[in-house]
């Protein structure tokens, strides 16, 4: 699950074990309203200010667990 906000931080979080914000991080072009969105093969695409990222759903998790 992923969740975002006018302060432009985006967390994702696993929902199979609620311990808390697996990954977390600010996108650029904040200070609008940031969206989320997860696609049907695995990307995360965030939009902000203009702006649109889009991150591989591996990447998210790789990166969680060696922080």
């Amino acid at each position: 699950m992923a969740s975002a906000g006018k302060d432009g931080i985006v967390k994702v979080w696993d929902c199979r074990n609620w311990k808390g914000v697996v990954r977390e991080w600010s996108v650029r072009g904040s200070g609008s309203d940031t969206q989320v969105e997860w696609s049907q093969r695995g990307f995360l695409a965030t939009t902000s200010g203009g702006n649109v990222n889009v991150c591989m759903q591996i990447i998210i998790f790789f990166l969680a667990h060696f922080e």
